[in-house]
């Protein structure tokens, strides 16, 4: 959940407070269904033998690999000149240092990118007006207008070029929702399995074993992973006051959206493999003892 107010701002074209105000209207509730639900369903099937318990959790961590798609939904990537599309009559793009570049429209406006000052302009966003070519003045509507790299009569406006997407969102959050759902629904689920394969004298140390395991191999690389992923598409960088690369300015939605998906693919895909193997171990363990028995 570190970086899922982050993705939402890039995906779906919100501020930071909206994307965080709608993962937090939408994880906590879902965490709390799932939770109870995975309660009641303990309760009214209190006589489940562990190796059905397994299944049942190996089940339903099987339905969690269908849950990267819904990643699939958000906007169309940023077009930034000079980025990932190019200025008119000019072929030259970087993610770094962008004034630097040899455009014509702009060579002679004595322009800095320490400051990203955002203008749109049919469907195109430029880093500030003076990489538009644009004057520091704006009309009575606040429009810049005369601008040497756009096309003639074209104005340009203040802010990012950025899509409609409150379909998208409705969408994803439902989606969203019926994920969380499930995940934690087999909280409960995991939670009990893990004290039934093990006698009553070791549950405290099954438990203590099993916390270490999910923050050693789940919550300490899971946020070094994607942060090094958001990193990895980040298409225009932040240039310091010391000349020094800063924070990321924009980044590219749709390569994102794909290496997120894979991740959780992966990561998912692994865990199901792994009760997998916990089902059939224990299976087998009982076909020995029934074995030894007889």
């Amino acid at each position: 959940t570190t970086f899922l107010p982050k993705y939402f701002e890039i995906q779906y074209s919100v501020s930071s407070s909206l994307a965080s105000y709608l993962i937090g209207a939408v994880t906590v509730p879902a965490a709390a269904l799932g939770l109870l639900l995975g309660g009641i369903t303990l309760f009214v099937f209190k006589r489940l033998t562990v190796e059905r318990l397994a299944l049942c959790v190996f089940i339903l961590t099987l339905i969690e690999v269908l849950a990267p798609p819904l990643f699939l939904l958000g906007c169309s990537s940023i077009k930034v000149a000079g980025v990932n599309v190019n200025y008119q009559n000019s072929t030259a793009r970087t993610d770094h240092l962008i004034n630097s570049m040899n455009v014509s429209c702009f060579s002679n406006c004595a322009c800095t990118s320490n400051l990203y000052h955002p203008v749109c302009s049919e469907g195109v966003t430029y880093f500030s007006p003076c990489l538009a070519g644009c004057p520091h003045e704006v009309d009575a509507n606040g429009y810049y207008s005369n601008c040497s790299c756009l096309n003639r009569d074209v104005l340009a406006s203040e802010g990012e070029c950025l899509d409609d997407c409150t379909i998208q969102i409705v969408i994803s959050c439902v989606l969203f929702f019926a994920a969380v759902t499930i995940i934690f629904y087999n909280t409960i689920p995991f939670l009990k399995l893990t004290l039934r394969c093990v006698a009553d004298k070791d549950r405290t140390v099954a438990l203590g074993i099993q916390s270490f395991m999910l923050r050693l191999f789940g919550q300490l690389p899971g946020p070094l992973v994607i942060g090094v992923i958001f990193d990895f598409n980040c298409i225009l960088w932040e240039e310091t006051d010391c000349g020094t690369r800063g924070a990321c300015l924009e980044y590219d939605s749709l390569s994102l959206k794909y290496s997120i998906i894979v991740i959780i693919f992966i990561a998912v895909s692994l865990s199901s493999f792994l009760f997998f193997l916990a089902w059939i171990s224990w299976k087998c363990r009982k076909i020995r003892e029934h074995g030894a028995k007889d």
